[in-house]
């Protein structure tokens, strides 16, 4: 999606440094809400997570948060057309079955 100036194998790495820091974060959070008693999970930790990623690739790319948002969603695009696809034909054909 994002291409040079790195190859696949850097592209690895630094995802790999992404997930181990947001899930370090999650179970920071985690303990703190074992200790507290307020659950502080839910959708809000995946937008924090989100926000987190758009934050390092626009530092490691030097993007504009506009280009960022459009190669999001093209990500985007590309991952849930075809997820909407076969999910729509599955219907159409448990539909037609029935």
């Amino acid at each position: 999606m994002f291409g040079k100036p790195y190859n696949f194998g850097e592209h690895l790495v630094v995802n790999s440094y992404l997930q181990g820091t947001v899930t370090l974060f999650v179970l920071v959070l985690f303990v703190i809400s074992i200790i507290t008693g307020i659950n502080i999970f839910g959708m809000g930790l995946f937008v924090v997570s989100i926000l987190y990623y758009i934050f390092a690739y626009k530092k490691l790319y030097n993007f504009t948060l506009g280009k960022i948002m459009l190669k999001t969603l093209k990500f985007l695009g590309i991952v849930l057309f075809p997820g909407f696809v076969l999910f729509t034909l599955g219907f159409i054909y448990g539909y037609m079955t029935s």
